[in-house]
């Protein structure tokens, strides 16, 4: 009969609506980070971290092995070598500013510059262009069917 209390603390607890607010977050390694600048080292410790604080284009799900929208709602190939990707709107910057087509353009052509430690994952891109506030271009050198991986 000790487990009467538990179990009637679990179902209340299953059953009273949840109340979120804004917590701390903290988070904790064996080494410190070494760079919040995600394009300066291309390291486990800052790659773990940056991925629960920034945002990217697209995510990979390990499950379906398929890329899922994230600030990139769509993707098609215009060309074999064009892919176009309709950016999320409404998205703000800490300081409170709009997340546009200039911000993702300029973070590819930071990905893919030789002082990059991401110049690696950015092979192929020949040139990012900008569509309108909201849509971005790739092209690539040749034809690249995963790029959006």
């Amino acid at each position: 009969m000790q487990f009467k209390p538990l179990l009637l603390a679990a179902a209340l607890a299953v059953t009273l609506p949840v109340v979120t607010q804004a917590k701390t977050f903290r988070f904790a390694r064996a080494v410190d980070v070494s760079s919040w600048d995600v394009h300066a080292q291309n390291v486990g410790v800052n790659n773990t971290l940056h991925a629960a604080v920034y945002d990217t284009l697209v995510e990979y799900n390990s499950k379906t092995f398929k890329p899922e929208p994230a600030l990139a709602t769509e993707w098609k190939l215009v060309s074999p070598t064009q892919l176009r990707i309709t950016l999320r709107k409404g998205v703000k910057f800490s300081d409170g500013s709009e997340f546009t087509a200039d911000d993702a353009k300029f973070s590819l052509e930071r990905a893919k510059s030789k002082s990059s430690n991401y110049a690696v994952y950015a092979q192929g891109i020949d040139r990012v262009e900008k569509v309108n506030s909201h849509t971005i271009d790739i092209f690539s050198d040749v034809p690249n069917p995963v790029l959006v991986n």
